[in-house]
């Protein structure tokens, strides 16, 4: 969670990477999906790369949906839709990175308690 809020896009994806071999089922899909989107962040923030910013936000947003609300701690809705926010404000690939992009608009990791309200409420 901290590198991915710090936007550490890169040093997620190896620890995520790390992580979800080890792990089978539903916890292996929901890292594959943070890291995906971690990925897409990468894309967009260090290569400006469109294409691959689309992709695997929508890949990962797409991978994490069948896992609820929340899952062991992580607003997986919160993040569903920020990376679907992001995806559907940044200009087609096509049309490429010509005008400045909203950086506030970037996914952030959200912690929830076992009932899947925000940490801390």
């Amino acid at each position: 969670m901290e590198a991915f809020n710090e936007r550490r896009y890169f040093a997620c994806h190896e620890l995520l990477e790390e992580l979800w071999r080890e792990e089978p089922g539903a916890v292996r899909a929901v890292y594959q999906g943070i890291l995906q989107i971690a990925v897409g962040c990468y894309h967009l923030m260090a290569r400006s790369n469109l294409v691959g910013a689309h992709n695997k936000l929508e890949a990962g947003a797409r991978r994490l949906e069948p896992h609820g609300r929340s899952f062991r701690g992580v607003d997986l809705r919160a993040l569903i839709a920020d990376a679907d926010r992001l995806r559907a404000s940044l200009p087609t690939p096509q049309a490429g990175l010509r005008a400045p992009w909203d950086q506030t608009l970037l996914p952030r990791i959200r912690a929830v308690d076992e009932g899947g309200n925000a940490a801390g409420t």
